[in-house]
């Protein structure tokens, strides 16, 4: 069973939750006034040459990275960054130029 919980903290963010089997899972997403994602940060696992570290990781939106895409608009441009203690690395920087959706039938 999959279980889904957003909370509010304040005006412009809200804590996100996941539960699937024994694992919760929880992460902070930030709005604009209008309503916008602009970032997203959670703990992960950080797998390096070592070991692997539980770390903080930092997902920012472009803020005119916005598009639409067969009628839905969506955050299409961002990056992703792991702040770790030697200094921050960037992971993956993103642009989605097309998508398509599957239309489930009603």
């Amino acid at each position: 069973m999959q279980l889904y919980q957003m909370e509010e903290i304040d005006s412009t963010s809200a804590k996100a939750t996941m539960t699937y089997e024994n694992i919760t899972a929880s992460g902070i997403f930030h709005f604009n006034s209008k309503g916008d994602i602009v970032s997203f940060e959670a703990k992960r696992y950080y797998d390096n040459e070592k070991d692997t570290t539980l770390e903080n990781w930092f997902i920012e939106g472009d803020a005119n990275g916005y598009k639409e895409f067969e009628g839905i608009r969506i955050l299409s441009k961002g990056k992703v960054t792991w702040k770790l203690k030697s200094g921050d690395f960037a992971w993956l920087k993103l642009e989605i130029i097309d998508l398509t959706y599957n239309k489930l039938s009603e």
